[in-house]
C-alpha cells in the first residue's frame, strides 16, 4: 500500500488496512525498487537505502548481521533476505557489495536464497523467475548452504516440487537456474550433489506423475543433467 508520498508504506503480505508503522530499514528495501529503464531513478532509490541504512548502523543502533527489528515480528528477516524475497535485485548487488553477506542465514537456517524460492511468486509474479535467474550468479555462494532442515536452495526446490504441483514449473526453472550456474562455473561441489537433488527430483516427478506431461518432464530432466535437446 502506498502513501501519500507514492511511497510503499508495508510490504506484499500486508493487507490494505494495515496501520502497522513498520521499521525504516524495511520500508528502504521495499521501496528499492528495479528501475532498469531509469538509472538515474535506480540511483536515487539505492542512495535512500543507504541513507537509511547510515542513519541506524552509524550509532550502533542496527547491525548489517543483524534482522530488521519490524513491528511485525513475522517480518524479522535480514534485510539481503528481504531484498531477494521481494526480487529488489539492483538492491542485492548494492548490499553485497557493502559487505552484507549472501551466505547469511536465519535461526531455521534459511539464506536470502532459500527465501528467494519461497517468496518471489508472491513478491512478483509476473517475474518470479527473471528475478530469481538475476539473483543467483550474485548470491551464488549460498548456493550449498544448508538449513537446519539439511536442505540447500536446490534440495529446497525438490522438495518444494513434491509438494506444491501447481507451482511445479517455476520450482523446476529455479533448479535449472542453479544447476546451470553451478556447472557454468565449474564448480565440483556442485557437481559431487547432483546425483543426490537429483534422484530427489526424479523421486518428486514420479509423486506426482500429472504434474508435468511426461515429454515436458524429460526436457527437463535432460536440461539438469547438461544435455541439450
Amino acid at each position: 500500500m502506498a502513501g501519500s508520498s507514492g511511497l510503499l508504506r508495508c510490504p506484499p503480505y500486508c493487507k490494505s488496512s494495515c496501520t502497522v508503522r513498520h521499521h525504516p530499514l524495511l520500508l528502504a528495501v521495499v521501496n528499492c525498487i528495479d528501475t532498469e529503464e531509469d538509472q538515474e531513478m535506480m540511483e536515487s532509490l539505492l542512495q535512500d537505502l543507504q541513507d537509511c541504512i547510515n542513519d541506524y548502523t552509524k550509532d550502533g543502533k542496527w547491525k548489517k548481521e543483524g534482522v530488521i527489528p519490524d513491528p511485525n515480528e513475522a517480518y524479522q528477516f535480514p534485510m539481503i533476505h528481504w531484498a531477494c524475497a521481494l526480487g529488489r535485485v539492483f538492491a542485492v548487488l548494492w548490499l553485497i557489495e557493502e559487505d552484507f553477506k549472501p551466505t547469511q542465514q536465519t535461526t531455521e537456517g534459511d539464506t536470502g536464497l532459500h527465501r528467494a524460492i519461497y517468496c518471489l511468486q508472491e513478491t512478483c509474479p509476473k517475474e518470479a523467475l527473471q528475478k530469481f535467474q538475476k539473483l543467483v550468479p550474485p548470491m551464488e555462494s549460498a548456493l550449498l548452504v544448508k538449513n537446519l532442515s539439511g536442505c540447500t536452495p536446490v534440495h529446497t526446490c525438490c522438495q518444494l516440487l513434491h509438494k506444491e504441483v501447481p507451482k511445479v514449473e517455476f520450482h523446476y526453472e529455479c533448479l535449472a537456474a542453479m544447476v546451470g550456474h553451478g556447472k557454468r562455473k565449474g564448480d565440483g561441489r556442485t557437481d559431487t550433489m547432483f546425483p543426490s537433488f537429483f534422484l530427489i527430483l526424479l523421486m518428486s516427478t514420479q509423486c506426482h506423475p500429472l504434474s508435468l506431461s511426461s515429454r515436458d518432464t524429460q526436457a527437463h530432466m535432460h536440461r539438469l543433467r547438461g544435455h541439450s535437446e
